[in-house]
């Protein structure tokens, strides 16, 4: 029976293959029942949600964008992380440990972090104020026309 189960552990670890980059920011899968207690620098235990955002200014409380410029978000999880999915906010979700999202819309966007170990779950979630890129009008200034903010 040991046999059959290890076999269903390489079945489960040749499914992945198509994903190397999940499987690159998830080296404790390949590293088999021996490593992970030397890579469990980051706590050991269930996975604690963490992510950095990049091209986005962000402070304590609030980050922003703008519409159509990719911000680049990095996994910064520690513990051991089998499984993770971002939510952007706006419909579109990845499982992928680094991703760039865009976003067509101004708005307020909750983005969220959701990392699993099989057995508990954790999420960190930051807000995203995405400001339009260009201004929404297509004003033009003449000697009649006075164009205002947001090019109205």
């Amino acid at each position: 029976a040991p046999p059959e189960d290890e076999g269903a552990d390489d079945e489960d670890d040749g499914g992945p293959p198509p994903s190397p980059p999940q499987d690159e920011g998830g080296d404790d899968e390949d590293g088999g029942g021996g490593d992970p207690p030397d890579q469990d620098d980051g706590g050991g235990g269930p996975p604690e949600a963490a992510f950095e955002p990049v091209g986005a200014a962000c402070g304590d409380e609030l980050c922003r964008a703008a519409t159509g410029e990719a911000v680049r978000f990095v996994d910064a999880s520690t513990g051991r992380a089998l499984s993770r999915l971002w939510d952007f906010g706006d419909g579109r979700r990845s499982m992928s440990p680094r991703v760039e999202h865009s976003w067509s819309w101004p708005g307020f966007y909750d983005v969220t972090l959701t990392v699993g170990d099989g057995e508990t779950e954790s999420s960190a979630s930051r807000t995203f104020l995405v400001e339009a890129a260009e201004p929404a009008g297509a004003c033009r200034a003449d000697a009649w026309t006075l164009c205002l903010r947001d090019s109205r």
